[in-house]
């Protein structure tokens, strides 16, 4: 079974501190996200880290529990700043990965909504040495995946996304909804960073 995906992401004002990628291993798709934590420092290099430390163990993890004890060895080894994490494993059979922070996850399938992190701890952070990841177990067999960061589940309508994202034009959705967290002046609240999944037909 294969994936299409589409990413969007924004800067509030100079500077990004919203990281993510998409990787694609034989049968399985690799969502990450991460969010630096502003007003600390150091935001940008933590959520960048957490990304290049996720991608380096992809090929020697394939489960919950093994995403939840890699995010624990990355909160000890970000070397400055603190951020948000997301791993989202997915094949055909399920979804594994770990969360902590408060970007999310969610699936939409006609009027469920699914939320992967719902039991994620928010603080403290990745880069404290103190973090609790979460694991992340499900399935993925109809809908859209969603996942962002809290620019864009923070400020975006909830009813809005549930009766609108899936039904957009695949190729923009993901670009789309960020727009759906712009305030009236068409600036951003603050980073914001989308990635939308859909099985491929």
């Amino acid at each position: 079974m294969s994936y299409v995906y589409a990413c969007a992401t924004q800067a509030e004002s100079q500077a990004n501190q919203d990281a993510h990628a998409v990787l694609q291993k034989d049968d399985r798709l690799i969502i990450i996200v991460a969010d630096g934590a502003g007003g600390i420092g150091g935001g940008a290099a933590a959520s960048a880290q957490f990304v290049r430390d996720v991608e380096a163990r992809v090929d020697s993890i394939d489960t919950a529990a093994g995403w939840v004890r890699a995010l624990s060895q990355i909160d000890c080894a970000i070397c400055q700043g603190e951020t948000t994490g997301i791993v989202l494993d997915i094949t055909e059979k399920k979804i594994v990965g770990s969360s902590v922070g408060d970007s999310q996850a969610r699936i939409y399938d006609f009027d469920q909504e699914h939320d992967l992190t719902e039991v994620q701890v928010r603080k403290p952070l990745l880069g404290t040495g103190d973090a609790r990841p979460c694991s992340i177990e499900g399935a993925f067999t109809s809908g859209i995946l969603i996942a962002g960061t809290d620019g864009f589940w923070n400020y975006a309508k909830r009813d809005v996304i549930m009766a609108e994202a899936p039904h957009l034009p695949f190729p923009t959705s993901a670009k789309k909804l960020l727009d759906m967290a712009r305030l009236p002046s068409g600036a951003l609240w603050d980073d914001t960073t989308v990635i939308v999944v859909k099985r491929a037909r």
